[in-house]
Protein backbone atom coordinates (compact mmCIF):
# COMPACT_ATOMS: atom_id res chain seq x y z
CA UNK A 1 0.00 0.00 0.00
CA UNK A 2 1.43 3.44 -0.88
CA UNK A 3 2.69 5.48 2.08
CA UNK A 4 0.23 8.35 1.40
CA UNK A 5 -2.67 5.93 1.58
CA UNK A 6 -1.40 4.42 4.83
CA UNK A 7 -1.25 7.84 6.46
CA UNK A 8 -4.90 8.39 5.62
CA UNK A 9 -6.00 5.20 7.33
CA UNK A 10 -6.66 4.78 10.99
CA UNK A 11 -3.48 3.71 12.78
CA UNK A 12 -3.08 1.35 15.66
CA UNK A 13 -0.65 2.52 18.28
CA UNK A 14 1.50 0.13 20.30
CA UNK A 15 -1.09 -0.17 23.07
CA UNK A 16 -3.62 -1.47 20.56
CA UNK A 17 -5.87 1.59 20.76
CA UNK A 18 -7.11 3.19 17.60
CA UNK A 19 -6.14 6.75 16.90
CA UNK A 20 -7.07 9.20 14.21
CA UNK A 21 -5.11 9.52 10.96
CA UNK A 22 -1.79 11.30 11.20
CA UNK A 23 -2.20 14.99 11.90
CA UNK A 24 -0.06 17.97 11.08
CA UNK A 25 1.99 19.77 13.70
CA UNK A 26 -0.43 22.71 13.48
CA UNK A 27 -3.47 20.49 14.04
CA UNK A 28 -1.83 18.71 16.98
CA UNK A 29 -0.86 22.02 18.60
CA UNK A 30 -4.30 23.54 18.11
CA UNK A 31 -6.04 20.54 19.63
CA UNK A 32 -3.61 20.23 22.54
CA UNK A 33 -3.73 23.97 23.32
CA UNK A 34 -7.51 23.87 23.49
CA UNK A 35 -7.42 20.90 25.87
CA UNK A 36 -4.78 22.50 28.10
CA UNK A 37 -6.48 25.91 28.26
CA UNK A 38 -8.48 24.92 31.34
CA UNK A 39 -5.42 23.78 33.32
CA UNK A 40 -2.61 26.05 32.16
CA UNK A 41 -2.13 29.77 31.68
CA UNK A 42 0.51 28.91 29.07
CA UNK A 43 -1.39 26.23 27.14
CA UNK A 44 0.14 27.03 23.74
CA UNK A 45 3.69 27.11 25.10
CA UNK A 46 3.12 23.89 27.06
CA UNK A 47 1.87 22.13 23.92
CA UNK A 48 4.82 23.38 21.88
CA UNK A 49 7.41 22.32 24.46
CA UNK A 50 5.86 18.87 24.78
CA UNK A 51 5.65 18.37 21.02
CA UNK A 52 9.25 19.51 20.59
CA UNK A 53 10.26 16.97 23.21
CA UNK A 54 8.44 14.17 21.36
CA UNK A 55 9.89 15.18 17.99
CA UNK A 56 13.36 15.93 19.38
CA UNK A 57 13.23 19.28 17.57
CA UNK A 58 13.30 22.93 18.64
CA UNK A 59 10.38 25.33 18.48
CA UNK A 60 11.57 26.91 15.23
CA UNK A 61 10.91 23.53 13.56
CA UNK A 62 7.24 23.81 14.55
CA UNK A 63 7.02 27.23 12.88
CA UNK A 64 8.94 26.22 9.77
CA UNK A 65 7.09 22.94 9.18
CA UNK A 66 3.50 23.31 10.50
CA UNK A 67 2.24 20.85 7.87
CA UNK A 68 4.71 18.11 8.92
CA UNK A 69 2.98 14.95 10.14
CA UNK A 70 4.74 13.26 13.05
CA UNK A 71 4.71 9.47 12.98
CA UNK A 72 2.20 7.45 14.99
CA UNK A 73 4.62 6.75 17.86
CA UNK A 74 5.46 10.45 18.24
CA UNK A 75 1.77 11.36 18.23
CA UNK A 76 0.97 8.66 20.79
CA UNK A 77 3.75 9.92 23.10
CA UNK A 78 2.58 13.52 22.65
CA UNK A 79 -1.02 12.59 23.49
CA UNK A 80 0.22 10.74 26.59
CA UNK A 81 2.16 13.82 27.75
CA UNK A 82 -0.82 16.11 27.08
CA UNK A 83 -3.04 13.83 29.18
CA UNK A 84 -0.50 13.96 32.03
CA UNK A 85 -0.31 17.75 31.73
CA UNK A 86 -4.13 17.91 31.89
CA UNK A 87 -3.89 16.04 35.19
CA UNK A 88 -1.60 18.78 36.51
CA UNK A 89 1.88 17.33 36.00
CA UNK A 90 4.35 20.20 35.43
CA UNK A 91 5.91 20.39 31.96
CA UNK A 92 9.42 20.32 33.45
CA UNK A 93 8.68 16.94 35.06
CA UNK A 94 7.22 15.60 31.82
CA UNK A 95 10.33 16.47 29.81
CA UNK A 96 12.65 15.91 32.80
CA UNK A 97 14.57 19.14 32.41
CA UNK A 98 14.44 22.86 33.09
CA UNK A 99 16.66 25.63 31.81
CA UNK A 100 17.96 28.12 34.33
CA UNK A 101 20.46 30.89 33.60
CA UNK A 102 21.23 29.32 30.21
CA UNK A 103 22.05 25.92 31.72
CA UNK A 104 19.90 22.82 31.58
CA UNK A 105 19.12 20.96 34.80
CA UNK A 106 17.57 17.55 35.31
CA UNK A 107 14.34 17.65 37.31
CA UNK A 108 11.71 15.14 38.34
CA UNK A 109 9.04 14.58 40.98
CA UNK A 110 11.70 14.21 43.70
CA UNK A 111 13.46 17.46 42.70
CA UNK A 112 11.98 20.93 43.01
CA UNK A 113 11.64 22.91 39.77
CA UNK A 114 13.62 26.17 39.72
CA UNK A 115 11.39 29.22 39.76
CA UNK A 116 11.90 32.97 39.39
CA UNK A 117 12.31 33.08 43.19
CA UNK A 118 15.38 30.87 42.79
CA UNK A 119 17.04 33.51 40.64
CA UNK A 120 16.24 36.18 43.22
CA UNK A 121 17.65 33.99 46.00
CA UNK A 122 20.90 33.54 44.08
CA UNK A 123 21.19 37.25 43.31
CA UNK A 124 20.60 38.19 46.95
CA UNK A 125 23.06 35.58 48.21
CA UNK A 126 25.73 36.89 45.85
CA UNK A 127 25.30 40.32 47.40
CA UNK A 128 26.00 38.81 50.83
CA UNK A 129 28.96 36.59 49.91
CA UNK A 130 32.38 38.12 50.44
CA UNK A 131 34.13 39.12 47.21
CA UNK A 132 37.56 37.59 47.73
CA UNK A 133 37.27 35.47 50.86
CA UNK A 134 36.69 31.73 51.12
CA UNK A 135 33.24 30.83 52.35
CA UNK A 136 31.04 27.78 52.72
CA UNK A 137 27.61 27.28 51.25
CA UNK A 138 25.20 24.64 52.48
CA UNK A 139 22.20 23.77 50.34
CA UNK A 140 19.56 22.37 52.67
CA UNK A 141 16.91 22.15 49.99
CA UNK A 142 15.65 19.23 47.96
CA UNK A 143 16.08 20.92 44.65
CA UNK A 144 17.97 20.41 41.43
CA UNK A 145 21.34 21.65 42.66
CA UNK A 146 20.95 25.04 41.00
CA UNK A 147 21.82 27.00 44.13
CA UNK A 148 25.14 25.19 44.43
CA UNK A 149 25.79 25.20 40.72
CA UNK A 150 25.01 28.82 40.01
CA UNK A 151 25.54 30.93 43.15
CA UNK A 152 29.25 30.23 43.51
CA UNK A 153 29.98 30.62 39.82
CA UNK A 154 28.66 34.10 39.10
CA UNK A 155 28.81 37.52 40.66
CA UNK A 156 27.10 40.30 38.75
CA UNK A 157 27.62 38.46 35.46
CA UNK A 158 31.33 37.83 36.04
CA UNK A 159 32.74 34.39 36.62
CA UNK A 160 34.56 33.82 39.84
CA UNK A 161 36.34 30.82 41.29
CA UNK A 162 34.08 27.96 42.24
CA UNK A 163 33.28 27.43 45.91
CA UNK A 164 33.50 23.75 46.94
CA UNK A 165 30.02 22.55 47.85
CA UNK A 166 27.84 19.46 47.94
CA UNK A 167 24.06 19.20 48.11
CA UNK A 168 22.52 17.95 51.34
CA UNK A 169 20.06 15.90 49.31
CA UNK A 170 22.81 13.96 47.48
CA UNK A 171 21.48 10.61 48.66
CA UNK A 172 18.23 11.14 46.71
CA UNK A 173 19.92 11.92 43.40
CA UNK A 174 21.37 9.31 41.10
CA UNK A 175 25.08 9.43 40.40
CA UNK A 176 24.56 10.49 36.73
CA UNK A 177 22.32 13.37 37.90
CA UNK A 178 24.91 14.54 40.43
CA UNK A 179 27.76 14.35 37.92
CA UNK A 180 25.72 16.15 35.25
CA UNK A 181 24.71 19.03 37.50
CA UNK A 182 27.80 19.60 39.65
Amino acid sequence: MPRDRRSELIHLNQAGRTSSPLQSIQALLTSASERLATVSESAQLDAEVLLCHCLNKNRSFLRAWPEHQPDADQVARFEELIAQRQRGMPVAYLIEKREFWSREFTVGPDVLIPRPDTELLIELSLELLPENKPCKIIDLGTGSGILLSEAPGYRRGKERPSIPSFPSHWHRLSLPTLVKQH
